[in-house]
């Protein structure tokens, strides 16, 4: 068991700390192969929380999930989760499938799509900072995702993030191909960019990468 203590200040004052609106968290783990499960219990900023997580190990792969209740005080509670499975090929392959539910969605919850712009706008304040701390935010309920990387060579790797949002049938993709010029110096160059079936007054946040994909170009440097 692990207890955890995170005590935070009222409107970003120094000299006023109160344990409501601290984060108090209570973790428990049992692990019995193949079997990994947890409990999480606790308080954080006008809001309590009961969570879980588990992950089973089969011969091919690893089946996990995870959920969250909130019980909000100045706000409706909601409950959100997730389930995926993985396999992998030492050195060589790796990929995971997962869908993501939220009950907590922008489009089912005005309430939250103002603060969250109005924080954008206008900036941060206890209120906004109590209603959109320490949760998801999605524009909508039902998402998929795959995450994929290979070794395609020695000195080549490949990872490909994708999101697919199942309400709007939008895919959002990251992909990135890393290669390995020195022992201690690795480029990499990445894209993303999203692919919308209906365009529709749905909302979309996927939307904006359509004509507007992003690019990156890292080099690390390794000590």
């Amino acid at each position: 068991f692990i207890y955890i203590y995170n005590p935070k200040r009222k409107n970003n004052d120094e000299n006023d700390v109160q344990y409501e609106y601290g984060n108090t968290v209570l973790v428990g783990r049992m692990k019995y192969k193949p079997l990994t499960f947890s409990m999480l219990t606790g308080k954080l900023p006008k809001k309590y929380f009961i969570a879980s997580d588990y992950s089973y190990m089969t011969k091919f792969g690893i089946f996990n999930g995870s959920g969250i209740y909130f019980d909000e005080e100045e706000s409706r509670n909601f409950f959100q989760a997730s389930v995926g499975y993985a396999i992998g090929i030492k050195n060589r392959m790796y990929a995971k499938l997962e869908y993501f539910y939220n009950e907590n969605a922008t489009k089912r919850h005005k309430e939250l799509q103002t603060a969250q712009d109005k924080a954008y706008f206008l900036g941060f304040n206890q209120e906004y900072y109590n209603m959109l701390s320490n949760k998801v935010s999605t524009a909508n309920s039902h998402y998929g995702g795959l995450l994929l990387w290979l070794k395609v060579h020695p000195k080549i790797e490949f990872l490909s993030f994708n999101m697919y949002d199942i309400e709007v049938k939008s895919i959002l993709t990251c992909d990135y191909i890393k290669y390995k010029l020195y022992d201690h110096v690795e480029l990499s160059v990445g894209i993303w960019t999203a692919y919308i079936h209906d365009e529709d007054d749905k909302p979309n946040p996927f939307s904006i990468y359509v004509d507007h994909p992003m690019y990156s170009f890292a080099a690390i440097i390794k000590f």
